[in-house]
């Protein structure tokens, strides 16, 4: 990591920290007081992070993110005349083609990053209400919330996009799909998503999909993965096959990560879904749809750039990890105990950045 961008994360951690910290403090007080107007906070707070974190990621330089001078460079080429639909995905060019035209690459920066946070926050907002600050928080916190907003930019963007169109779930589906279809536009890799959510409109079980976890991890485990295969089956799309053909480098360090990270909405449904016996008609179509997202991730885990898929499963954790939390009186005190947790987690990961 460059010497600006681990600055540029540092600072950002040292802020997060500190809004980690408070939230501690006024999920405490929610409890000794009744009064205590928590919801008033609860609102506003995520409307500063939306925008000052949008604000702060969009400003930074273009030297910071390792493809941030690509898309500059694309940025320029098209401000300068040149054809957005020769790039890729046709939606995601186009606004680009159209800030281009008005306004500074900073200023789409922020556009993306405001999209971004902000759309998460959306769709999130369809489950918690009140209380969608949680898994916002816990988005910020995720292992690669920076390298998807400041690196990758275009797959978080239509990750995000994809979480937006939840805000509809239950009252327009043609509204819905239309989003989730808008998010393949901006990225084709959501089309995953969009399947893997599709096929699981119907399960009122985690039993099927948990099978096919398991066997995806059985095959990992004995080296029967398709990931360094896909490669050369797929015809040819340029990068992508480059990213499936190369081997880790790094195996050790992506099963721990998978281990820490992925694992951890599985183990929890099962808890939930088993030993709880939580029953929720949206929250079993949320966990299966993550549970076939990571279990295809499983099969690429072993691949050089196996973080570039990360995201299709990824971008689901903050809302299945915690949703039975938020909606059901399961812990006591639970609103208090998810801040501690989350400062906790913050803070084993975020130690060697800050010190």
């Amino acid at each position: 990591m460059a010497e600006e961008e681990l600055l540029f994360i540092r600072s950002f951690y040292w802020i997060l920290l500190a809004v980690l910290t408070l939230q501690i403090f006024i999920s405490f007080c929610q409890y000794l007081s009744p009064q205590f107007p928590v919801n008033i906070w609860n609102k506003l707070l995520p409307i500063l992070l939306i925008i000052g974190v949008s604000i702060y990621i969009g400003g930074r330089d273009i030297q910071i993110g390792a493809d941030t001078d690509v898309y500059w460079e694309f940025y320029e080429e098209i401000r300068m005349g040149g054809r957005f639909w020769t790039f890729g995905e046709p939606l995601f060019y186009f606004l680009m083609f159209l800030f281009a035209r008005l306004f500074t690459f900073q200023a789409f920066l922020i556009f993306c990053a405001f999209v971004y946070i902000g759309g998460a926050y959306l769709g999130m907002k369809r489950f918690f209400s009140v209380y969608a600050i949680y898994p916002l928080l816990l988005f910020f916190i995720s292992p690669n919330f920076f390298l998807y907003g400041i690196n990758g930019i275009r797959n978080g963007f239509a990750a995000s996009v994809f979480l937006m169109s939840f805000y509809w779930w239950g009252k327009s589906d043609r509204k819905m799909y239309g989003v989730m279809l808008l998010s393949i536009l901006c990225h084709f890799s959501m089309s995953f998503s969009l399947l893997a959510f599709w096929v699981c409109r119907n399960y009122k079980s985690i039993k099927f999909c948990m099978v096919v976890w398991l066997c995806s991890l059985m095959l990992y485990f004995t080296h029967l993965t398709i990931g360094n295969q896909l490669g050369y089956i797929l015809p040819d799309l340029g990068r992508i096959n480059q990213y499936l053909s190369d081997e880790s480098e790094e195996p050790v360090t992506a099963l721990i990560n998978f281990f820490v990270y992925g694992v951890s909405p599985v183990f929890a449904g099962i808890y939930y879904v088993y030993i709880k016996k939580y029953n929720d008609r949206l929250y079993l179509h949320l966990l299966n749809t993550y549970i076939i997202l990571n279990a295809f991730y499983i099969q690429v885990m072993d691949i050089k750039f196996a973080v570039r898929f990360a995201y299709l499963s990824e971008f689901l954790m903050p809302i299945v990890l915690i949703y039975p939390l938020i909606k059901e009186r399961i812990w006591p005190l639970r609103f208090w105990l998810l801040s501690l947790l989350f400062l906790g987690v913050f803070w084993i990961k975020a130690t060697k950045i800050l010190f």
